[in-house]
């Protein structure tokens, strides 16, 4: 699943940098067909995962190694996250296929794509995350990129406004994240989201089985 990332990352390339070279239209074609295959091989394990109740994860990289803290850019996929990885990118393949015909005729049409594939990219970084310091990577990468989207015709007065909007309840969304982070991260001295999650499971049972003896 892994390859999915990689596919994305290939598609902003390709519009970012090669585009001069071989054509918009052609660049444009071949970054769509590289997140259709992403999507494809998202529902060829979609059955699989779901039925098994199956669970994939995948290290990629050591971001910090400390003492008491060990962080990971992890791939993690279970039956919620790979409905989720096919929700996000049958919309992101609608709306590149909308994109290549309404952004035809513009002449910044690479650019406007390759903001596209980067924030699908973010959006499964997002999504397949498994600790709340690479869930917060992907959600400011979405916000990187939500801006450069809106912003993308900046000579429109009204597309700067909306663009500053956007970052400004962005940093608000950003600011309560790293309080919520860093209130869990002291509760439970952990930015794993299963071990957060079976911590809570755990104080559950006890509650309820402190409610029974009495």
């Amino acid at each position: 699943m892994i390859n999915i990332l990689y596919l994305l990352f290939l598609s902003f390339l390709l519009n970012f940098t090669i585009s001069p070279f071989i054509g918009t239209r052609t660049t444009s074609i071949i970054s769509n067909s590289l997140v259709f295959i992403s999507f494809i091989k998202t529902l060829t394990v979609l059955k699989s995962i779901i039925n098994n109740n199956y669970t994939y994860t995948t290290k990629i990289y050591n971001l910090i190694n400390l003492e008491n803290l060990n962080l990971d850019i992890t791939i993690y996929i279970d039956s919620l996250t790979i409905i989720m990885l096919s929700l996000v990118l049958t919309v992101s393949f609608c709306t590149h296929i909308y994109s290549l015909e309404y952004m035809l005729f513009d002449p910044y049409q690479n650019k406007f794509m390759s903001y596209l594939s980067l924030f699908t990219l973010f959006m499964l970084i997002m999504v397949t995350s498994n600790n709340l310091i690479q869930l917060f990577l992907g959600w400011e990468g979405i916000g990187i990129c939500s801006f450069l989207l809106i912003n993308f015709w900046y000579t429109r007065t009204q597309a700067i406004k909306s663009s500053i909007m956007a970052v400004l309840v962005n940093k608000i969304g950003d600011i309560t994240f790293l309080i919520a982070t860093a209130i869990l991260f002291y509760l439970y001295s952990s930015s794993d989201i299963n071990v957060i999650l079976n911590s809570l499971a755990t104080i559950q049972e006890i509650n309820y089985s402190k409610l029974e003896y009495i």
